[in-house]
């Protein structure tokens, strides 16, 4: 989320977790690999209940000339175009599904903790958790988060639902690096 290596998931992904790596597909000068190994160094935020996960990645200076701004809004229209990005299906390339945003929707226990979700029928699936839900002008309104389906099975697709960005923008403004925590502190 930005040049430092902050970055931001959900709290399923992280959870129970004692380490953590990301990979990328950009070469490692260093090492002659042709992917960069970063290790999760800690966190700042974990919040259960609204599933958001913001830690901090090692040695970030090793692909930070590939980072690009990402604009945080928390102004979303429903019936307006969305797109996914992610790993759906654990899918090995990134991929984009674009949609509509359907509606806010809170479950069972989102009606006792007031949270909710962007529903949109840009596609989610298990792999999906943790990308971004974007608008049209490439802002961010949401974490890629569950996806709903009609039946136990799995096959048919209803909607995908997203925490959107109005339960994590406060946390992100002001990282600070002295409030980091070892995964092992945190959960």
């Amino acid at each position: 989320i930005n040049k430092e290596g902050w970055f931001i998931t959900n709290n399923h992904v992280m959870d129970g977790g004692y380490s953590a790596v990301a990979y990328f597909d950009i070469e490692d000068q260093e090492s002659n690999q042709s992917y960069v190994q970063l290790s999760v160094i800690g966190g700042v935020y974990n919040n259960k209940e609204n599933d958001i996960f913001i830690g901090k990645l090692s040695n970030y200076y090793k692909i930070e000339e590939h980072y690009n701004n990402i604009v945080f809004t928390e102004k979303y229209e429903i019936g307006t175009i969305t797109y996914t990005i992610g790993y759906p299906n654990s899918s090995l390339y990134m991929q984009i599904n674009q949609g509509t945003l359907l509606e806010e929707y809170k479950d069972i226990y989102g009606k006792i903790n007031n949270n909710y979700y962007l529903l949109s029928d840009s596609y989610i699936a298990p792999g999906s958790s943790g990308g971004i839900l974007i608008n049209d002008d490439f802002e961010v309104i949401g974490i890629t988060t569950i996806g709903l389906y009609a039946d136990n099975e799995k096959s048919i697709y209803l909607a995908g639902g997203s925490v959107p960005t109005h339960f994590f923008v406060e946390n992100i403004k002001n990282l600070n690096e002295e409030n980091l925590k070892l995964l092992t502190e945190l959960y």
